[in-house]
């Protein structure tokens, strides 16, 4: 049973067989990583057996600008890593500090 781990430097890893794989299944870049932003949540879709959908929730911040957005983006799996070709942003909402 393979397993999905995010965390630092906005990777999204695979433990497989309670090994940590070498090789991210998945590295988003410009990820704010900022206080209590950065990769938020994976979320694998209902049919993910069927159509290797995955649901990311994560901070984006362009390179140079000061402004961070939230995105949801969607994924296809293909085996241990992701379809390049298949990147999907969901949506997008902006994160305002208070």
């Amino acid at each position: 049973m393979a397993r999905f781990s995010g965390g630092e430097n906005s990777k999204l890893r695979i433990v497989k067989n309670g090994v940590l794989l070498s090789t991210p299944f998945l590295t988003i870049p410009n990820v704010d990583n900022f206080n209590e932003r950065g990769l938020l949540k994976v979320v694998l879709d209902p049919n993910f057996s069927t159509n290797n959908f995955l649901y990311v929730y994560y901070t984006y911040k362009a390179s140079g600008s000061s402004v961070s957005n939230n995105r949801i983006s969607r994924f296809t799996a293909n085996g241990d890593y992701y379809k390049h070709s298949s990147y999907t942003k969901a949506g997008r909402w902006l994160l305002v500090s208070i």
